[in-house]
């Protein structure tokens, strides 16, 4: 797997930030695997699987979740108050008003948004 380091490091440096990251590019570019490598750092720093939510909208198992409202309460009833929580929500654009999902995550503080577009 090539660890494409500059883009690697661009996410470390808003690890955290009440921002949402955005992660665009051509198709097959690597958006996913950019993804999943963060994810593994996020790991290496013992930061806990539970606090890491990742759904591909791809995958035919997340089909349900391209419904905004029941994604927003999938999403919501994972999350651990107590600590952050980092969400990856890739090819998001397949949900239909996934900027009202995503707005609405980014109101708590305790939320860290990634989506691959």
């Amino acid at each position: 797997m090539i660890q494409r380091e500059e883009y690697l490091n661009k996410l470390i440096a808003f690890k955290d930030k009440n921002l949402i990251k955005v992660i665009m590019g051509i198709r097959r570019c690597g958006k996913s695997t950019l993804l999943k490598i963060y994810i593994d750092y996020l790991k290496s720093l013992d930061i806990l699987p539970e606090q890491i939510i990742f759904i591909n909208f791809e995958d035919m198992d997340n089909s349900d979740f391209t419904d905004p409202k029941l994604l927003h309460k999938h999403i919501t009833k994972k999350l651990l108050n107590d600590k952050m929580n980092y969400v990856f929500l890739d090819e998001i654009q397949l949900v239909k008003d996934f900027e009202k999902v995503v707005n609405s995550l980014n109101l708590r503080q305790n939320v860290d948004i990634y989506n691959g577009i």
